[in-house]
C-alpha cells in the first residue's frame, strides 16, 4: 500500500510539473533552474536519513520537510516584498533614534 501512494503521487506530480502551461512559463524556468540542483541534494541527503529514523513514515516526513521549506520561503518572500522597498527609501533610518529601534544589543 505504501508504494502505491508514493508511485501515485509521483504520477500526479510529474502531470503537474510537465503541463504545457507550466513548462512554456518563463518565471518557472528561471526558478526551476538554479533550485533544482539545491532541492536535488537536499533530498539526497535527507530521504536517506528519514528512512533510517523515521521508517515507513519516511514520505510524511519529507513532506513535512517541503512543506516546512516552501512555508519558510514565503517568510522570507515577504520580507523581501515589504521590507526592500522600505530600506531602498531609506526613510526607515531618516532619524538617529529610527536607527537604534534596529539594532540588536548583544552583551
Amino acid at each position: 500500500m505504501e508504494n502505491l501512494i508514493v508511485w501515485l503521487s509521483l504520477i500526479a506530480t510529474a502531470a503537474i510539473l510537465f503541463s504545457p502551461r507550466l513548462t512554456a512559463s518563463p518565471v518557472w524556468r528561471a526558478t526551476v533552474t538554479p533550485l533544482a540542483s539545491i532541492i536535488g541534494s537536499g533530498f539526497l541527503v535527507s530521504l536517506p536519513l528519514l528512512a533510517h529514523n523515521l521508517g515507513s513514515f519516511a514520505v510524511a516526513g519529507m513532506a513535512f520537510l517541503v512543506l516546512f521549506s516552501y512555508l519558510l520561503g514565503a517568510a522570507i518572500r515577504f520580507n523581501i516584498l515589504h521590507g526592500e522597498p522600505l530600506f531602498a527609501s531609506r526613510s526607515a533610518f531618516h532619524h538617529k533614534a529610527d536607527i537604534h529601534s534596529f539594532d540588536i544589543n548583544v552583551r
